[in-house]
């Protein structure tokens, strides 16, 4: 009985090593009859088979004339008998606590993103406060930075998040075509323009021109090159300055280049290196630009013709994720009203058209890239936009 005891309890120990080392493995409590017979099914079949209790009624052996009894004598063969009972009482007992000991926080996921804190931080505490036992855990880097996270997650296993939240359609579509993200979205009423039947998008960011005060704004974006020291976003980092090297083409910032334009890293440093007065000008997002201004930068937020650049930032959950349902309720809120409206309200401007975001002008003009076109273009632009600002 002993040997079983023990046989079973390396089977539990074995197995639950070796599911604990599945990627994202969110275990579950098992319940002990299954963890028993998963233990019993492994056990030698002759030992497993031959009786625990014998019956004295049907079996001569046991009965009150056996060489048992006359051996042992009545009372230690019906204590015999408890201590088997005992012994298989204890067993089931050890299976299962050992399943037991297995449980853990099955709603758990991990996100990655781009998205700054001042959008993402209210989003995560409105979710969890609102969907008890929920618990998101968050990376958060720049694009080229998540890229770098997702391209390490590879090299050492596979993808370790649940869910992405890219922000931009190209660096969303490479992880397509690799195959970590996609093959489900949710129903929405999100318009079909960003979305795909891999990912769907929930924010968008819009490119805009700031000046410095003083500075004569630029009523179109051929305009800028004559605005004096320009700053331009770097997009091997950021998804917002890719988006827009994709609608203006590498021409547009070679003109830039030849006068005087630098390069930074992210639209919050060309921001701030406006509102300091280290540029004079700059092309960053909108929110970003209306955020410092109401802070009181020295700041002229403009949306120069034929407009905006909208860059859409979508969402999608990882074909390998463990917590499937978990990320799926996840992304279900973010496209929904309630979630739409916690990220207008943090600061971003949501895809659904009829809820509140941040400023933006009546009017203001808004041009759209050609996603599709430009995902097979992507490595062409990053290549010739090396050459002019370096890479």
């Amino acid at each position: 009985m002993f040997e079983l005891l023990a046989h079973c309890g390396t089977e539990c120990e074995a197995a639950s090593d070796a599911w604990s080392r599945q990627p994202h493995h969110q275990p579950t409590a098992t319940p002990a009859y299954t963890v028993v017979s998963s233990a019993l099914s492994t056990f030698p079949r002759e030992r497993v088979n031959r009786p625990l209790v014998e019956d004295s009624s049907q079996t001569p052996e046991a009965g009150p004339n056996s060489e048992q009894h006359k051996y042992y004598g009545d009372d230690m063969v019906r204590g015999r008998r408890g201590t088997i009972w005992l012994v298989a009482l204890l067993q089931l007992s050890l299976l299962a606590a050992c399943s037991g000991s297995s449980t853990s926080t099955a709603q758990s996921i991990t996100l990655y993103t781009c998205v700054n804190d001042t959008t993402i931080q209210p989003v995560l505490t409105q979710y969890q406060g609102t969907h008890p036992g929920a618990k998101v855990e968050l990376f958060r880097a720049p694009t080229g930075q998540l890229n770098a996270r997702v391209a390490s997650d590879i090299r050492a296993g596979g993808l370790k998040a649940d869910v992405i939240w890219a922000c931009d359609p190209l660096t969303m579509q490479d992880y397509v075509t690799q195959g970590l993200v996609g093959g489900w979205t949710p129903e929405t009423e999100i318009p079909a323009t960003v979305r795909t039947p891999d990912y769907v998008g929930i924010a968008i960011l819009y490119l805009v021109a700031i000046t410095h005060e003083g500075v004569k704004a630029p009523e179109s974006w051929s305009d800028l090159a004559n605005a004096g020291k320009v700053a331009v976003p770097d997009p091997n980092v950021a998804a917002s300055a890719l988006g827009a090297l994709g609608f203006f083409g590498p021409k547009f910032y070679a003109d830039l280049k030849e006068h005087s334009a630098v390069q930074v890293g992210t639209p919050d440093d060309v921001t701030t290196g406006v509102a300091q007065g280290t540029y004079d000008a700059g092309m960053t997002i909108a929110n970003s630009a209306y955020a410092a201004q109401k802070k009181g930068s020295p700041i002229t937020v403009s949306w120069p013709k034929p407009g905006a650049v909208a860059i859409y930032g979508p969402v999608a959950i990882s074909k390998t994720t463990m917590n499937t349902q978990a990320a799926k309720d996840f992304v279900s809120y973010l496209t929904s009203r309630d979630g739409q409206s916690v990220i207008g309200s943090a600061g971003s401007y949501p895809t659904l058209p009829d809820v509140a975001g941040p400023e933006k002008p009546n009017g203001a003009p808004i041009v759209y890239p050609d996603w599709k076109a430009l995902t097979s273009q992507k490595a062409a632009l990053l290549e010739d936009y090396a050459k002019i600002f370096g890479s």
